[in-house]
């Protein structure tokens, strides 16, 4: 099986194809992996093309948000590509990007990135860190802090995270909502949530869940 960020994924894709080695991603979901042939490289995760459209669907559908600014790492193959199909897909349907901000960095200041949206008409928050191999979602849940549930938050599926929940007020958290590849409610008489919630006395994440679908592609590869 491969790795699970797009980070790890990309530094090591090019290494198993070399040597014919079949690798299977559950959560690598950069483009960049299949912008070129890879015949020996899978994934059971869905791309950025389509991960930011349910993004883009959720801000100018669900909440009535056309105007974002977008808190991301450049430097990261996930989040930066993520933001260039959030960005198409915004524009595309009419939305206006007001700021990009690089949210990696250690000496990030989210009380003033906040301040800089408020001086903002009214504008919705887009969060897309990467893999956890920065600082990125540790300033992320800052600007969750910050933002103290005034304006709206939608974040990619890095948000939906213990360390979130950990913030301890419900208040800051009404206005954001986390786009998540497969969640335990939205089919609990599925057989793998229903076996998953007893053999671990408690709901998965989707972690588990794309895990165990990358896991079940190797073994019937094998077989």
């Amino acid at each position: 099986m491969a790795s699970w960020t797009s980070e790890m994924t990309m530094a090591t894709v090019d290494i198993y194809n070399q040597n014919q080695l079949v690798s299977v991603s559950p959560g690598a979901a950069t483009s960049e992996l299949t912008d070129q042939p890879r015949p020996f490289f899978f994934r059971v995760v869905t791309t950025n093309h389509l991960r930011a459209e349910a993004m883009v669907d959720v801000l100018m559908n669900k909440i009535n948000q056309n105007r974002a600014t977008i808190f991301y790492n450049p430097a990261s193959p996930y989040s930066s590509d993520y933001k260039k199909r959030f960005k198409e897909k915004f524009l595309e349907k009419g939305g206006y990007i007001v700021d990009s901000v690089n949210i990696s960095q250690s000496n990030f200041n989210a009380k003033s990135a906040i301040q800089k949206v408020r001086n903002s008409e009214k504008l919705a928050i887009v969060l897309i860190p990467d893999g956890q191999v920065s600082d990125a979602l540790v300033n992320a849940l800052e600007v969750i802090k910050k933002n103290s549930g005034q304006n709206w938050i939608v974040g990619d599926s890095s948000i939906y995270s213990p360390k979130t929940l950990k913030i301890g007020q419900p208040q800051i958290l009404e206005k954001l909502i986390v786009t998540v590849n497969w969640h335990h409610l939205n089919n609990p008489k599925d057989n793998f949530a229903k076996t998953a919630k007893e053999f671990w006395r408690g709901p998965v994440s989707d972690r588990t869940a794309l895990s165990y679908d990358a896991a079940q592609v190797l073994i019937k590869g094998i077989e």
